[in-house]
C-alpha cells in the first residue's frame, strides 16, 4: 500500500511537472522602438513692447535750489502750498527746518543721534 501511494505520488509529480514544463511561456511584448525626435527650434524673441505711458522731459528747467542757510523760507512756502498754511503752522516748527531735516536723515544710519 505504501508502495502504491509512493508510485501514485511519483506519477502525479511527473505528470504535473511535464504538463507545466511543456507549456511555453507567452513571449513578452517588446517595447516599440521610438526614433529620437529633433528638439523644436527656440521660439523667436518677443518684439520690444511699445511704451504705453512715456515720460516726457520737462519743458522748462527748474529754478536752482537755495543755499542751506536760505532754504527755510523756500521749504515753508512749499509746505504751505502742499498742506495749507494753517496745518503747517500748527504741526511743523519751520525755524531751522532744513538743518533739522538734514541732521535727522544723517543720523538715521548711526546708533546715537545728536541734537
Amino acid at each position: 500500500m505504501i508502495g502504491l501511494a509512493c508510485l501514485a505520488l511519483v506519477g502525479g509529480a511527473f505528470f504535473w511537472g511535464s504538463r507545466h514544463a511543456s507549456t511555453p511561456a507567452p513571449p513578452l511584448p517588446s517595447a516599440p522602438v521610438i526614433a529620437p525626435v529633433a528638439p523644436a527650434p527656440p521660439p523667436p524673441p518677443a518684439p520690444e513692447p511699445a511704451i504705453r505711458h512715456p515720460i516726457e522731459a520737462p519743458s522748462a528747467p527748474r529754478a536752482a535750489l537755495p543755499a542751506l542757510d536760505d532754504s527755510d523760507d523756500y521749504l515753508k512756502k512749499a509746505l504751505d502750498e502742499l498742506l495749507g498754511r494753517k496745518s503747517v503752522l500748527s504741526f511743523v516748527l519751520v525755524d531751522g527746518l532744513a538743518r533739522r531735516f538734514v541732521a535727522t536723515v544723517n543720523n538715521l544710519a548711526i546708533d546715537s543721534a545728536t541734537a
